[in-house]
């Protein structure tokens, strides 16, 4: 038996719209919720930012290996974004990245894969950075 991996919905503790944090500086997460159903994890990330007034309140990360397609799996990866734009918050500061697939295939990212591993990669070399830094 395969074992897909699911959307992921995590579901963060806040206070007055913004995160709380632990004793090791961790935002303080309250649910992860995992489906097989990206419209399900995309309701509840809705659900969870109307109802706080506050982008902190959910993050989504869709599962890369649920898509064929780079332009569906942009849109799933924005999926944050454009809900802030959509309900105008105030103040957020979310950014969705280009869905120019010309734009993507100048860089080598071709699928949803290459998106994902290229994503890796800048988080890997800012890390890097900040040891550095630090």
């Amino acid at each position: 038996m395969v074992n897909t991996p699911k959307h992921r919905v995590i579901l963060f503790a806040l206070s007055g719209g913004s995160l709380v944090w632990d004793a090791d500086d961790k935002a303080v997460v309250e649910k992860i919720v995992e489906t097989d159903d990206l419209a399900e994890a995309m309701r509840l990330t809705r659900e969870a930012i109307m109802a706080t007034g506050s982008h902190s309140a959910a993050s989504l990360s869709p599962a890369v290996e649920r898509f064929d397609d780079l332009g569906a799996y942009l849109e799933a990866q924005n999926f944050g974004a454009t809900l802030c734009e959509e309900l105008s918050l105030g103040g957020a500061q979310s950014f969705g990245m280009t869905s120019d697939l010309a734009h993507w295939a100048e860089i080598g990212v071709r699928t949803p894969q290459d998106l994902a591993d290229y994503l890796d990669g800048c988080f890997e070399r800012e890390m890097q950075k900040q040891a550095m830094a630090g």
